[in-house]
């Protein structure tokens, strides 16, 4: 029968394999396990590797062996071939380089590898190198189609037309050729620590070393994040005495989609990522931390960020906002919105944060500057005695009781969030789940927001 440290034993030799390097991640053991649909729970994985298996671990087991060594934090060296021979560390130089036409018994293991055999460039190549991204379709596909982001899609097409040859900088292969086979994968360098970027990046020069025959005198575009370049990389390209070009070097995720955007095409926004989801739900509504407007900022420390906020009403102020609309709303979330995303499709970059748009615009604002207010000023138009001077302008006194209204009955939650490229679709996830009664904007009708958007027209349709 085959055991869990078996699996894990084989799973390493594939790791090591593919990569051409010394160490390898949990994270890639528990991924390379998965693949292999070899039975055994992640929990039991994780238990082997960094306990029973690694001999600078605590004897917490009847029965441990000492297969791996740790070299930094989730990361591990073999100690020994899975044979049982004598201890000894396994070098780079140890390995067969991956490069095409290495007899390997199955080309696809190797993202290098190819079935056609290919010989050193010309010294004085340009050379892409890109990046990987999370969105990927969800079966094995040539490297080049397997990542489907815009992002992706945009800086393949830029390397394509203006590089030699091109490869992507995988975070759990290293350097593939965009032809080669892969399997989806969900490893990214964002959660690796600062040695496992440095070891990554040790290896995707290694690799290029063996892929090119030398990085000496080629030019390389470098189309990737702050991970994948700055821990070795670019630093290791110029060491070999490569010359290193980073178009989108320091630019935001809208910034780099309007860069690789065809002429006369818009910027698409960036997606989400499902984490970001789920902590905002827990910001915004599962456990949200309210602080009332009359106590605004109080302790929020977040107030120069950007994000996403909702407002609270009290059961008093649902009152009188029932009283206004002649529908019921319950008290609790009544609205919630964003502060500081990117404007698509231009990508303009905001300069908006939490503390502007809450603290300013929201509750020491004027309805012409604020949606909330001007919705809030419509409802409440008879009980607070707004005075119209003229399209979207009430006067100073309305504006103050206004004012004095939500700082004796709103409340207020706020989840930072700073990639301003994706803000405005988790704003819109959020609108999506929690569905707060007084937004208007991409939401579907309702009773109440079918009498609010003519109660609006008091004060926007006035002359």
């Amino acid at each position: 029968m085959t055991t869990c440290r078996d699996e894990i034993l084989a799973a390493v030799q594939s790791i090591l394999a593919r990569s051409g390097g010394d160490t390898f991640t949990l994270e890639q053991v528990l991924h390379e396990m998965g693949k292999r649909d070899a039975g055994f729970k992640g929990s039991t994985i994780r238990t082997h590797v960094t306990s029973r298996m690694c001999a600078s671990s605590p004897d917490h087991h009847a029965k441990v062996y000492d297969d791996f060594e740790r070299v930094d934090r989730g990361v591990y060296r073999l100690r020994h071939s899975p044979s049982g021979g004598a201890v000894r560390d396994i070098r780079v130089e140890d390995r067969a380089p991956l490069v095409a036409g290495s007899p390997i018994s199955d080309p696809a293991v190797s993202p290098l590898a190819n079935r056609v055999q290919t010989s050193p460039i010309a010294s004085g190549a340009r050379i892409g190198l890109v990046g990987c991204v999370k969105s990927k379709l969800d079966h094995a596909a040539t490297a080049a189609d397997l990542y489907v982001s815009p992002l992706f899609r945009g800086r393949r097409a830029h390397v394509e037309s203006t590089c030699d040859r091109w490869f992507i900088l995988s975070a759990l292969h290293g350097l593939v050729r965009p032809d080669a086979i892969l399997e989806p994968y969900d490893v990214a360098l964002k959660s690796a620590s600062r040695q496992e970027r440095r070891v990554w990046a040790a290896n995707v020069l290694s690799q290029l070393d063996a892929e090119l025959g030398s990085c000496s005198g080629h030019t390389f575009e470098v189309h990737a994040g702050a991970n994948y370049a700055d821990y070795g990389l670019v630093t290791g390209l110029r060491a070999k005495g490569a010359i290193v070009e980073q178009p989108c070097a320091g630019l935001g995720m809208g910034r780099q989609l309007a860069f690789y955007a065809k002429p006369g095409e818009p910027a698409a926004p960036p997606e989400r990522q499902e984490n970001d989801a789920s902590t905002t739900f827990a910001d915004l509504d599962e456990s949200p931390a309210l602080v009332r407007a009359c106590d605004w900022p109080a302790d929020v420390t977040c107030l120069d960020r950007p994000g996403l906020y909702a407002w609270w009403v009290d059961e008093s102020g649902a009152v009188d906002l029932s009283r206004g609309l002649g529908l019921t709303v319950a008290s609790g979330r009544i609205y919630a919105g964003q502060a500081g995303a990117t404007f698509w499709p231009s990508g303009k970059v905001s300069d908006n944060t939490l503390g502007k748009r809450i603290g300013q615009k929201h509750l020491g604002g004027k309805v012409r500057v604020s949606t909330f207010r001007h919705t809030l000023a419509a409802i409440l138009f008879e009980q607070i005695d707004v005075h119209v001077m003229r399209s979207m302008r009430i006067a100073p006194a309305s504006e103050n009781a206004l004012s004095a209204w939500m700082h004796e009955h709103l409340l207020v939650a706020v989840h930072p969030h700073d990639d301003r490229d994706t803000l405005s679709g988790l704003e819109h996830a959020m609108l999506r789940r929690l569905d707060p009664p007084l937004n208007l904007s991409h939401m579907l009708p309702t009773p109440v927001r079918t009498r609010l958007k003519a109660l609006r027209k008091l004060i926007s349709g006035a002359s």
